[in-house]
């Protein structure tokens, strides 16, 4: 979770897709659009801190409770996610979110 919120922080976008598993909602085989996406995203937001507030693994399977901090044109976006990871052959891939 930590390296994927640096990954937006430090706008890389490849990390993100290769990080992301192929059955989230995000998930686009077109990657040229997703990676555009993904870098307009976080060059209009500022990532202000990261806070685990809950982890959890069982098995292949872990959860992530977190706060994001993050602005835009001096307006909060801080949201609270809790976030579903799987693992599949020895690496991590975000699933899926609930707010």
């Amino acid at each position: 979770m930590k390296s994927r919120y640096v990954a937006y922080k430090l706008i890389l976008p490849n990390y993100i897709i290769e990080t992301t598993h192929k059955n989230n909602i995000d998930f686009n085989t077109n990657t040229t659009q997703w990676k555009n996406d993904i870098i307009n995203f976080c060059t209009n937001y500022n990532f202000l801190k990261l806070s685990i507030l809950e982890f959890t693994e069982i098995d292949d399977e872990s959860f992530v409770t977190f706060t994001a901090n993050i602005t835009s044109n001096g307006d909060d976006y801080t949201f609270t996610e809790n976030s579903k990871f799987i693992k599949e052959i020895n690496k991590w891939y975000y699933y899926s979110a609930t707010f």
